[in-house]
């Protein structure tokens, strides 16, 4: 399992770079593997940046990840 969500968060990270797919649909992907492995720092950070490109869903998804996001990292 690790290591599929290593791929997965390698993969979508080059698609936010090169662009091939709408940037949020990309960072809305690689928001939900970073809450599934456990990774909340880089969750805040994808978040941050999808509420950048596409505030309205970015902003719903933060709201729902705010339930079980640590507060001290």
């Amino acid at each position: 399992r690790h290591r599929q969500a290593a791929a997965a968060r390698r993969l979508l990270n080059a698609c936010v770079q090169v662009g091939t797919k709408p940037r949020a649909q990309v960072l809305s992907e690689l928001a939900a593997i970073e809450a599934a492995d456990g990774q909340w720092t880089a969750l805040r950070q994808v978040l941050d940046e999808w509420e950048r490109s596409d505030p309205g869903p970015a902003r719903a998804a933060r709201k729902g990840h705010e339930s079980y996001l640590p507060s001290d990292d």
